[in-house]
């Protein structure tokens, strides 16, 4: 009987895991992922990663997992050039495009959906270059980390970097959400939990990026900053106390392509 090569094995796993994660994605609401422009939470990881960023002006961004658009329209409000946000999900896309709609015609040129994954991009986007490749809870998702990386590096101009915002696994706070949250499920959502920093560095680097660096920012559940206001205060307080930063529950993830002569 045949057998496949190596390298056909790891395009059947990558398929695979492609289609798993579209037919999670396009089977349940996921009304966690929806964008809700009052959203207090949304715009304060949106924020950190643009300050993270300093993008130059006119910058092209790609984000990469954009879902319903929980940050997307944030984001895209927030930077002065082109947002491309893609997406494995047609139904997820489809409710994203509806919300971008209805931002002034004036703003229509400064945004792109696409469909695809992590694996296939360069059936996507060709030559397409961009800035800077953002991510919201992205990476835990991933069975192949270092691979994806490379796949994204391609698409970065010389020096451009990627951000990523990642749950933190040492917040307790997470376990209860996958939990009690009917739309997430721990096979899907089990890797924010073994996404340590040795593997996060490691991917990276493996990749052709710097190594990264990260750090944890944010205290309160969405459902507690998106209420009451005072507690982004709080958290501002919270997040200077260097006895509560290994516990903070986010991650940001920044790095930069590096390219050797």
């Amino acid at each position: 009987m045949p057998t496949n090569t190596p390298k056909e094995s790891v395009q059947e796993d990558q398929l695979a895991w492609v289609e798993r994660q579209r037919a999670f994605y396009n089977t349940r609401p996921h009304q966690h992922l929806q964008y809700a422009p009052q959203s207090v939470y949304a715009k304060h990881l949106v924020q950190h990663v643009v300050q993270a960023a300093q993008l130059p002006q006119r910058s092209q961004v790609l984000e990469i997992g954009c879902g319903a658009g929980r940050f997307t329209v944030d984001l895209l409000q927030r930077l002065d050039g082109k947002l491309v946000a893609l997406d494995l999900s047609e139904n997820l896309l489809r409710g994203l495009r509806r919300q971008l709609e209805q931002l002034p015609v004036e703003g229509r040129a400064k945004w792109e959906l696409v469909m695809g994954d992590v694996y296939h991009l360069d059936t996507v986007f060709g030559e397409a270059r961009f800035d800077a490749v953002v991510g919201f809870f992205f990476l835990h998702h991933l069975d192949d980390l270092t691979r994806a990386i490379q796949e994204l590096r391609k698409l970065l101009r010389p020096n451009g970097q990627m951000l990523f915002v990642e749950p933190n696994r040492r917040n307790p706070l997470f376990l209860l959400q996958v939990l009690c949250c009917p739309d997430m499920s721990w096979s899907e959502e089990k890797g924010m939990f073994t996404l340590g920093q040795a593997r996060i560095r490691t991917g990276f680097v493996s990749a052709g990026m710097s190594t990264p660096t990260i750090q944890t920012f944010g205290w309160f559940p969405p459902q507690l900053l998106d209420r009451w206001r005072w507690t982004m205060r709080v958290e501002e307080w919270v997040e200077q106390q260097r006895l509560f930063r290994p516990i903070l529950p986010f991650r940001i993830i920044r790095s930069q392509r590096i390219d050797r002569e």
